[in-house]
């Protein structure tokens, strides 16, 4: 009986202490919900104080660049092919030879090219926006809250090598 009781004082005392400190504030750096939306430059002269903090600034826009050209792309891949499904629909079917001007084959050149930009667009639009949603400012101003707090910069991050060659040129 004691031991049952001493593992639920020492259980419930853990979770406890877990639930206060998931309460203490962060530290100094996210003042006001607002903070992160600066752009490039704004961060690098608010946050960039030595020559990591740049770095990872830099290494984040061009990132969140490269990713919003690749949703731009597979978003007008997936909206031309999904704007040709309906002109291809009503082409006549391949045993009305009487349309001038259209061959059996058309339907299927076009159905193909279609699946063509949907196999092409999907995949950019889905990777591009989960990785504009991965390389989002607000997560870039709490890894350099965490980096100005002592923490180390995430090791997928620093072996990278356009952060590398932004640690060594500087810009």
């Amino acid at each position: 009986m004691k031991t049952m009781l001493l593992v639920f004082f020492l259980c419930s005392a853990q979770f406890s202490f877990a639930s206060v400190l998931s309460l203490l504030p962060l530290h100094g750096t996210i003042a006001s919900p607002g903070a992160y939306k600066l752009n490039e430059d704004g961060f690098l002269e608010k946050y960039g104080r030595d020559d990591s903090s740049r770095a990872l600034i830099l290494f984040y826009f061009k990132k969140r660049k490269i990713d919003q050209t690749n949703f731009y792309a597979g978003a007008f891949l997936t909206l031309i092919g999904g704007m040709a499904i309906f002109p291809v629909k009503n082409l006549p079917d391949m045993g009305d030879y009487n349309t001038p001007n259209y061959s059996p084959s058309d339907k299927l050149a076009f159905s193909i090219g279609i699946v063509c930009l949907l196999a092409a667009g999907i995949p950019l639009l889905l990777t591009g926006g989960s990785l504009l949603l991965r390389y989002n400012r607000k997560r870039l101003l709490k890894m350099l809250d965490n980096y100005f707090t002592g923490k180390f910069i995430p090791r997928g991050i620093v072996r990278n090598k356009y952060f590398k060659t932004y640690l060594k040129s500087g810009r």
